[in-house]
């Protein structure tokens, strides 16, 4: 009953409690964790001895083999629909032989050259995750997908469906990345976080020496963050000039780039994604988790899943909660609060809920499994996420969020940072830190259930149009083969330019200037030819022509220093002083201390010695 070319598989599991993925974890995570033992007892003869590597890959076949004969024995034709987790399994055990429900440690066993895909790296040091990765599962079919991690991280990544490579932190700074770059010697492209982080950084700095492309991902929806530090600063102003694209998550972060100087066309908007056949209404087989949570069957259960922090509006929603209990209206509907997650607060949250009299009324759960969190949306009654912004972060997009709405909850949250574009009309917003607006709109909910199966309905809805995590799949993936075009491209852009330059060289001056001016037109992603361009327009009195290639350079690329200070010294040589001073003063925006800009004022007299 395995189709073995499609992922249109119809199964069930013999035992209808447990899905495919759960009833093989323990035997796939014992054949990872024996490799990974293999690995260390010879970790010190790994290059010496390439046979051990050979003799480890067949032992962890032959393992698969026999995982997959399990399954085979377990699966039975039926209408089952399966998850796009279990779809991966599947696919990945009986097409490509590989699995990867443990991480590895070493990277080199897949980031190599092979079946003429491309290898896209995915950065994400210690906040590697599993409900981001799920946005780029779908890929794992069109391009040999690595996940890069700290030997260190936050966040459960044993369900991530595709291979995940255990770096070290380096001791001085642990957000980059020991052997980093060895292991993106083989990369396409890389795939990395916001520009803030220092591994992005550490990615964008060795680009040159590899060739791959750097994509950053930019959460941030703050202008100018955390730049008051001078190293963060300079870093941020590094990756943006030099990384070759960027996908913001919501507008609100597209903005935030663009207002630090990364031009529209650089940025492609794409949110995050969900896995909507999971996270779907779900009304059976919720008893037996309710029980456990001690639920009961006419509980309306208000549901906050994330850090306990006091960012997140965690103690307002405890407020709010003393006055819904203590509301006479809903004296008939009992309310339950079930709050989800850890963080520095949350002892002060149990002693403010104990203090308050209304501890029987809430049920805390610190670590609950991603791969079943859909369960807990579907216990829910309402969803509330009462964010409060400060002044270095506010609500970068809200996953929970997202993931409630498919589940076709109702959502209660906050104005902070990009909520409403991620809400919409599918929810109820109230003003950031206000305990009593809170309180009113969860009131209202509760005791309207028509209402509230209304606004879930539609939630549902735009879950399915703008979160479908295969289709924010297929976007990224075209992104990506766009970027990889745009390579190719640029290649043929530095073809040009050297034919130019050898042209000049032979003597056939003319001739070689234009190629080389030729190889300028459009974004040739590049500023290094630029000051040969300059020198030969110079020699050739052509200045003319070297300005407007410069010019049409710095319309792609507005921040590029060198591209500025060329145009500010074509602009002298020709005496147009005010359009000259104008470029230096833009340099100074950037670059406050720039020393060459400086000298340059100083030539046209427009600062004092």
């Amino acid at each position: 009953h395995i189709k073995r070319t499609t992922c249109e598989y119809s199964f069930r599991v013999d035992n209808s409690s447990m899905t495919l993925s759960s009833c093989l974890e323990e035997r796939i995570c014992f054949v990872w964790a024996s490799a990974e033992k293999i690995y260390e007892r010879y970790k010190k003869h790994w290059r010496d001895k390439p046979v051990i590597r050979a003799q480890i890959e067949a032992w962890r076949r032959k393992n698969l083999r026999e995982i997959r004969d399990i399954i085979a024995n377990r699966i039975k034709s039926s209408s089952f629909e399966p998850t796009d987790e279990e779809l991966r399994l599947i696919k990945m055990i009986f097409a490509k032989e590989t699995v990867t429900s443990s991480p590895i440690t070493d990277g080199s066993l897949y980031m190599q050259k092979k079946d003429k895909l491309a290898n896209a790296a995915i950065v994400r040091g210690a906040n590697l995750n599993e409900w981001e990765m799920q946005n780029y599962a779908p890929l794992f079919d069109t391009y040999n997908l690595t996940a890069f991690t700290t030997t260190t991280h936050n966040f459960e990544i044993s369900h991530i469906g595709f291979p995940v490579v255990k770096l070290p932190e380096d001791g001085e700074n642990p957000c980059f990345l020991k052997g980093l770059e060895d292991e993106l010697e083989n990369a396409d492209i890389v795939y990395t976080a916001d520009i803030t982080w220092p591994f992005s950084y550490q990615i964008v700095a060795a680009k040159d020496k590899t060739g791959y492309k750097v994509i950053c991902l930019e959460w941030e929806n703050i202008p100018f963050a955390y730049e008051e530090h001078e190293i963060i600063r300079e870093r941020k102003a590094f990756v943006r000039e030099h990384a070759d694209h960027f996908i913001a998550v919501t507008e609100r972060a597209k903005h935030a780039l663009m207002l630090e100087g990364v031009s529209e066309g650089r940025i492609d908007v794409i949110p995050m994604g969900i896995d909507i056949k999971r996270f779907k209404p779900v009304k059976r087989g919720l008893t037996d988790e309710r029980r456990r949570l001690g639920i009961d069957k006419e509980d309306i259960v208000v549901l906050y899943v994330g850090r306990m922090v006091w960012e997140k509006g965690v103690y307002d929603l405890i407020h709010a909660a003393k006055m819904l209990i203590g509301d006479k209206a809903l004296y008939s509907c009992p309310v339950v609060f079930l709050m989800v997650g850890k963080g520095d607060e949350l002892k002060g949250l149990k002693e403010r809920v104990y203090r308050l009299g209304i501890s029987k009324w809430f049920r805390f759960v610190e670590e609950y499994p991603y791969h079943r969190i859909d369960i807990l949306h579907n216990i829910a009654d309402i969803f509330t996420l009462p964010s409060i912004p400060l002044r270095n972060w506010q609500e970068q997009f809200g996953m929970v969020l997202v993931e409630s709405m498919a589940c076709g909850k109702p959502v209660v949250s906050t104005y902070s940072g990009s909520i409403p574009e991620v809400v919409g009309d599918c929810g109820m917003l109230v003003q950031p830190n206000d305990p009593i607006s809170l309180y009113k709109a969860i009131k209202e909910l509760a005791l309207d259930k028509g209402l509230r199966k209304k606004i879930g309905k539609k939630a549902r809805q735009r879950a399915l149009k703008e979160f479908d995590s295969r289709k924010v799949a297929k976007r990224v993936g075209e992104v990506f083969g766009r970027v990889l075009v745009e390579k190719s491209s640029k290649e043929n852009h530095l073809a040009l330019y050297r034919k130019g330059l050898s042209l000049w060289e032979e003597g056939k001056k003319e001739e070689g200037f234009d190629k080389a001016l030729k190889a300028f037109e459009g974004d040739s992603g590049e500023s290094e030819g630029l000051g040969a361009i300059f020198d030969m327009a110079l020699e050739l009195n052509r200045l003319r022509d070297a300005e407007k290639c410069i010019m049409d350079y710095l319309r792609h690329h507005p921040a590029d220093i060198n591209a500025l200070l060329l145009l500010a010294k074509s602009h002298m040589e020709q005496g147009k002083i005010n359009e000259a001073k104008s470029q230096i003063e833009k340099v100074f925006l950037f670059e406050p201390e720039n020393r060459k800009a400086f000298e340059m004022m100083k030539d046209i007299g427009a600062v004092s010695i």
